[in-house]
């Protein structure tokens, strides 16, 4: 996995990619997010972009995340079914762990061509992240990654960012409890009724 992580990184510090121009994007999704202290949040990695002029299907992806560690706390990836059954080793090979604070995840898939090609759309979802909210703050989310085809072809790109906001507990709105509502209905209608029958001081 290291091998293929150095060859991603120099093709995108050169921008140059290793093999053919798949012109595919990556992305993190949602951009922008907002949760509250202690919450979770799932965060996809999405792939677009292959189309019928790319040669697909891609037989393994690696990915690069970065992330505030302070801020967020990684819990988990679940990979989607486009590499295989993720949940079965003879059909994929995950690996996933954090070098120099960055996150690095791998999937390898053992599956055919005939059997990968309807797994893989134009559009789909590689992962699905989850964080936690460890403190408030802000924590700008950072990708790069990219696919090897079966000839051992590689793409390296940096994928659209994302970005996610922490926010202190009870934080949020404040949504009055239906017993201070009907309370202050209560006054109202009694005042009106006060002003109803207030006798008249015009002469």
């Amino acid at each position: 996995m290291s091998r293929l992580y150095t060859l991603l990184t120099i093709c995108v510090l050169l921008g140059l990619p290793v093999g053919p121009a798949w012109g595919l994007s990556l992305s993190l999704q949602p951009t922008e997010s907002t949760i509250v202290l202690g919450d979770t949040i799932d965060i996809a990695i999405n792939i677009d972009g292959l189309v019928a002029s790319t040669p697909p299907p891609f037989f393994a992806f690696g990915v690069e995340i970065t992330f505030d560690r302070s801020i967020l706390q990684f819990n988990a990836v679940t990979f989607g079914p486009s590499f295989g059954n993720p949940l079965d080793d003879s059909e994929t090979l995950i690996s996933f762990g954090f070098f120099q604070s960055k996150l690095q995840i791998f999937i390898d898939s053992r599956l055919s061509e005939d059997e990968l090609f309807p797994l893989q759309p134009e559009n789909f979802s590689l992962a699905t992240l989850t964080f936690t909210g460890n403190r408030v703050g802000g924590s700008s989310l950072g990708i790069l990654g990219g696919p090897v085809d079966r000839q051992g072809n590689q793409a390296g790109l940096f994928g659209t960012p994302a970005s996610i906001s922490v926010k202190p507990t009870g934080s949020g709105p404040v949504i009055p409890e239906p017993s201070t509502i009907l309370l202050l209905a209560t006054g109202h209608l009694m005042m009106y009724q006060w002003h109803q029958h207030e006798p008249s001081t015009h002469w």
